[in-house]
């Protein structure tokens, strides 16, 4: 009988000290599902589970409007090297389509960075940033590096008054609207998005610009995207 009244007592000392422990207990099982959550989330926004076509708009997107970005030196799918031979690939097939002319792009320098959209936290990738000097001007491209897509590109000196490049030169607005269906005609074959449009065109006494729209997701669920094209007599802006 001594032995019985003494279980009370054990376990009102067994309840004291787990109520002691609990919050110590709840907050490491807290940290631990917070570490595992945020793990998942930044795998899941690295690995978009979309199909090619709704990933490159969605990048394309994402890169002409505001996004974060840091510098990546984490795994990447391509090399510098190949990043140069992305951006050849993809100026030869603009000027094959009348978009460029005498593009030289070599010697570079290509660096990596992780880019997040501020409209969608789930977007994000890794993109190659590319600047080379082509006749005397510091020229710029983007590079997907998941699909090895170019996702825009500035040819010309933009920062010193556009001097010395020979990109298309646009002078009325019959042929500014000409090359802009050119451009949408090229982007539809090369990023595989058959929903291009020409709109907003504008021109002023030294530059010409315009907005080619897609639309991306199934019927009921379209989103609109826009990107711009900006054209001066001495420099090209796609996309940047």
């Amino acid at each position: 009988m001594k032995k019985l009244k003494k279980w009370p007592q054990f376990l009102a000392v067994l309840l004291i000290l787990g109520s002691a422990a609990l919050p110590y207990v709840v907050s490491q099982m807290q940290d631990a599902f917070t570490e595992r959550k945020s793990e998942t989330r930044t795998i899941t926004a690295m690995r978009l589970p979309v199909g090619a076509e709704q990933r490159i708009g969605q990048i394309l997107q994402m890169c002409a409007y505001q996004n974060l970005q840091m510098m990546w030196d984490g795994a990447t799918n391509l090399t510098a090297p190949e990043v140069e031979n992305s951006i050849k690939e993809a100026v030869a097939q603009m000027t094959q389509a009348g978009l460029l002319e005498n593009v030289e792009v070599a010697d570079g320098e290509a660096i990596a960075y992780l880019y997040v959209s501020e409209k969608d936290w789930q977007v994000s990738t890794i993109a190659w940033q590319y600047t080379w000097i082509d006749k005397d001007m510091r020229c710029y491209a983007s590079v997907d590096d998941t699909t090895g897509k170019l996702l825009g590109i500035l040819h010309g000196d933009y920062a010193n008054g556009f001097d010395g490049s020979e990109a298309i030169k646009v002078t009325s607005m019959e042929e500014m609207e000409e090359l802009a269906h050119k451009w949408a005609a090229f982007c539809e074959d090369y990023y595989g998005i058959s929903t291009f449009t020409v709109s907003d065109l504008s021109q002023s006494e030294d530059s010409s610009w315009f907005t080619l729209a897609f639309t991306l997701g199934e019927e009921g669920e379209t989103e609109t995207c826009e990107i711009q094209v900006i054209l001066q007599p001495d420099c090209i802006i796609f996309n940047m």
